[in-house]
């Protein structure tokens, strides 16, 4: 019974820091590819300025 016991622990101590570890890459992800959505917003900025600069 013990054994079942120390299992069950382990099997939730491991689960428990895989969902740690796909949320903390899940927010990684969402902050990079909001930082990349502004980039990409200011880099059509900057190429719409320069057409109308004419350069």
């Amino acid at each position: 019974m013990q054994k079942i016991h120390f299992a069950t622990n382990t099997i939730n101590a491991v689960y428990q820091m895989t969902a740690q570890a796909c949320f903390s890459f899940a927010l990684r992800l969402s902050l990079f590819l909001d930082e990349l959505e502004q980039y990409d917003q200011m880099s059509k900025a900057m190429r719409r300025e320069d057409r109308l600069k004419g350069i």
